[in-house]
């Protein structure tokens, strides 16, 4: 029998009688990623405009976020939550528990102490990261310290020194609280212990090692160290950089934010610039401008990246604030969007371009978001969608391959191959006529999932999905 092939758009179906509908995408740089919401609750004006900064420990929808800035996967992916507004750190669980770890939200919760669980004091904490012993470290932007706190909540500063008003800011090197930064946004961890900073405010990458010894690896503070240039320690410039993140040869990655690109520095301090390109205002007015376009090197554009994580591999991946997208850059320098539209925001799951982050971009002085990015080990990515006040996870979408091997009828039963992420669960789906679905076969992936129907030669019509719940 003849098989006909259709395509569309963010939907799959297998009709073993009639049609073949694969999953496309909607762009041909678009990676098929899904994105969901994990936690928290999407809520908005009649103008359009983000509400309901709140705090709320519980599951999915029930949780509640103001401002999440930074996450950080660890290995069964659990999510660690720089939850900003509230000045708290949170934990969210792959099902979507959420629970407070450190800190105390509300008015009386900012300020800078350390202690354990909500007797510990946070001051806009925006960037987190994690070690080996799941110790989560924070940048506490506001208290210009990084602060590390346990798997139990045990809060203590490692380095900075807070004071009234921001006072306790500056550009030093030292240990714990001789050293100063300026409004640190970003921190990252490598295997030795080392903590790496993108202190926003003095325009550099700084290292704190496990004692709180900080030096400054990349860039330099003061008047004239904002810029955009190449180069080795302090004659690298960085404009505002606000995300850092470490890969497994002790390689930092930073999101340099009004310069609009993804830089590279290794353990020397040589800084590069991996993709995007820092553009002069053509209207005079100073600063630079991005863009959205995906590409190689510099043929790519980023509009305000905030948020940076990488994988085993050594890919990266960006939240594009400015441009309501998430982003992925390989290690040659080779940029794809992985969800979101630039130019549209909401809070809309779906696929690739199908997915919406962020809110109006005049909102409330700041970039439009998404904020930060993380990734665990099966590949799944998750964003602090910001001004959303939600937590999303992404997946590669699930694939059926189409030809080959165990694809087609055998024996008399219609079957497929399933591939995906590792660990994602897959629910094939049965149906006659497009409207009612039943499920009828459930698996984990681990590799090409080999599936056959028994009951696809009693059937006129019989078409087939996938369902990644």
């Amino acid at each position: 029998m003849k098989t006909k092939i259709k395509l569309l758009t963010f939907e799959l179906f297998l009709a073993a009688h009639a049609w073949l509908l694969p999953r496309v995408s909607a762009q041909s740089t678009y990676e098929p990623y899904t994105f969901t919401t994990l936690a928290g609750l999407a809520q908005f004006d009649l103008n359009g405009d983000p509400v309901g900064d709140s705090s709320a420990d519980g599951a999915g929808s029930e949780a509640r976020f103001a401002g999440p800035s930074g996450v950080v996967a660890d290995s069964t992916g659990t999510v660690y939550v720089a939850d900003a507004h509230n000045n708290t750190i949170r934990k969210v669980t792959p099902a979507g528990v959420v629970t407070t770890l450190a800190g105390l939200a509300g008015p009386d919760g900012s300020g800078s102490a350390d202690g354990t669980g909500s007797a510990a004091r946070f001051y806009g904490p925006s960037g987190v990261a994690m070690d080996s012993a799941g110790n989560v470290y924070v940048a506490d932007s506001y208290n210009n310290t990084i602060r590390k706190v346990t798997l139990a909540g045990v809060v203590m500063t490692l380095a900075g020194l807070a004071g009234p008003n921001g006072s306790g800011s500056g550009s030093a090197d030292g240990t714990g609280s001789a050293a100063q930064f300026n409004g640190p946004s970003g921190v990252a961890v490598d295997s030795a212990g080392n903590a790496y900073v993108a202190d926003t405010g003095n325009h550099t990458i700084r290292k704190v090692s496990p004692a709180g010894v900080v030096t400054t690896l990349a860039g330099l503070a003061g008047p004239d160290g904002s810029g955009s240039a190449d180069g080795t320690g302090s004659a690298a410039r960085f404009y505002g950089p606000s995300g850092v993140a470490m890969d497994s040869t002790g390689n930092g990655y930073v999101a340099d934010t009004e310069n609009h690109t993804i830089r590279k520095v290794t353990p020397a301090g040589v800084v590069t610039t991996l993709a995007g390109l820092t553009q002069p205002n053509p209207d005079g007015l100073g600063g630079f401008v991005g863009g959205s376009a995906d590409g190689t090197g510099s043929a790519a554009r980023f509009h305000y990246p905030y948020g940076v994580a990488v994988d085993s591999a050594g890919n990266v991946y960006v939240a594009d604030a400015g441009n309501h997208t998430i982003r992925k850059v390989t290690a040659t320098g080779v940029v794809t969007t992985l969800g979101g539209l630039a130019g549209s925001f909401g809070s809309v799951d779906g696929t690739g371009s199908a997915a919406r982050f962020g809110s109006y971009p005049t909102c409330c002085g700041y970039p439009p978001g998404p904020y930060g990015v993380a990734v665990d080990g099966a590949g799944n990515v998750y964003v602090a969608d910001t001004l959303n006040n939600t937590i999303r996870k992404g997946y590669l979408a699930t694939v059926f391959l189409s030809s080959g091997p165990g694809f087609g009828f055998s024996g008399g039963q219609f079957g497929f191959i399933l591939t995906g992420p590792a660990g994602q669960l897959a629910v094939v789906e049965a149906s006659t006529d497009l409207v009612s679905w039943l499920p009828i076969w459930t698996n984990t992936i681990a590799g090409p999932l080999n599936f056959s129907d028994p009951q696809s030669d009693v059937h006129s019509n019989r078409f087939y999905r996938a369902v990644a719940p």
